[in-house]
């Protein structure tokens, strides 16, 4: 057990793990790429819904994370001027 406390995500890991006990969490799964490119998955009390929402939220993190990650090019292709004073306040429509 000494040799998890060296991994690089072993401190990341330890938190997620102590949020979720605090959460008390009805459904959970663990999913890894490996070194060879497979992906390793695992669930604990979770049926086949609860495994669709969870992926439907995996997938809606990627999006919003590349969305994020090419807003100028987003911003020029609609025509959109940058304007960060636009974002700050969303409640005036």
């Amino acid at each position: 057990m000494d040799e998890i406390e060296k991994l690089p995500y072993a401190s990341w890991l330890e938190e997620t793990v102590c949020h979720l006990v605090h959460l008390k969490p009805k459904a959970i799964s663990v999913s890894a790429i490996l070194d060879d490119g497979n992906v390793m998955t695992g669930y604990y009390e979770a049926d086949p819904t609860q495994m669709a929402v969870m992926a439907h939220n995996i997938q809606m993190d990627s999006i919003m994370d590349s969305l994020l990650a090419n807003i100028d090019l987003l911003r020029d292709a609609l025509g959109i001027e940058s304007d960060d004073s636009e974002d700050e306040n969303c409640d005036d429509e």
